[in-house]
């Protein structure tokens, strides 16, 4: 599985490089977005885990209100949160539709669902790599003369095997 999910990291960089060194790939309709975001999930309740996690996000704005594309990230996962008994690193790999209800001309209601796999490194013992699903909610303000960057803020929802994650991430596209 670590074979896979390293190959589609690869793959996905290259794309990401090929289309931003391409001067035509900037239209008037659609534009390239980056999104650096971070986040805190947590189970609320004891022993159960809690993480932190960076990712960064690459794709193609198709118009005002449709993003498509993916990312890859860094979380630290600390099982029995506060004086927990393991901890663990996880890359998680995933593609990223969003989509926005613009407000008004400078903010807009966000609804972005990350779905991936996350890889587990070798710190911590864990029971293996897993896929994903995240729903986020939230809403972006723009920034600039321009409005072409904007300040995000996503509450989000994570299902497990054995226990439910709630987060409050926070991101700047750009």
């Amino acid at each position: 599985m670590k074979h896979i999910a390293q190959k589609l990291t690869f793959l996905f960089l290259l794309w990401a490089v090929a289309f931003t060194t391409d001067t035509r790939a900037q239209t008037k309709k659609g534009r390239f977005q980056a999104e650096v975001e971070a986040g805190w999930l947590y189970s609320g309740k004891e022993g159960e885990p809690g993480a932190y996690s960076i990712s960064g996000k690459f794709g193609y704005l198709l118009n005002d209100v449709l993003f498509l594309g993916g990312g890859i990230g860094m979380e630290y996962i600390e099982y029995g949160f506060l004086g927990g008994d393991f901890e663990a690193f996880r890359i998680p790999v995933f593609i990223s539709p969003k989509y926005s209800f613009n407000i008004s001309n400078r903010v807009a209601l966000l609804a972005e669902i990350d779905a991936g796999v996350r890889i587990y490194t070798e710190t911590g013992k864990a029971d293996g790599d897993d896929f994903f699903v995240t729903p986020k909610l939230g809403f972006g303000v723009k920034v600039g003369k321009a409005c072409k960057h904007s300040v995000n803020l996503y509450a989000g929802y994570n299902h497990y095997d054995t226990f439910d994650m709630f987060g409050i991430f926070a991101g700047f596209s750009f």
